[in-house]
């Protein structure tokens, strides 16, 4: 469940630079990067565990807010 929902105002607080709305969308993709991150692997008992590759997380969180700083309106 989320809090909050991406509007046109988040995304041009984001922009503009605002840490609080950058912080929003990243609160709001979330789940959907962790996904994308996840792998699997065998545990020493031979147990299948899920985990989140945390650099593939940090390089997509850093592409996502690079691309906000770039978001302009189109005319």
């Amino acid at each position: 469940m989320r809090l909050f929902d991406l509007n046109y105002e988040l995304i041009c607080d984001a922009a503009k630079g605002c840490l609080d709305a950058l912080e929003k969308i990243l609160l709001y993709y979330d789940r959907y990067i962790n996904a994308v991150c996840s792998y699997e692997r065998l545990d020493e008992n031979g147990r299948i565990r899920k985990e989140i590759d945390l650099d593939m997380k940090t390089q997509i969180q850093l592409r996502l807010v690079e691309a906000i700083k770039k978001w302009r309106e189109l005319p």
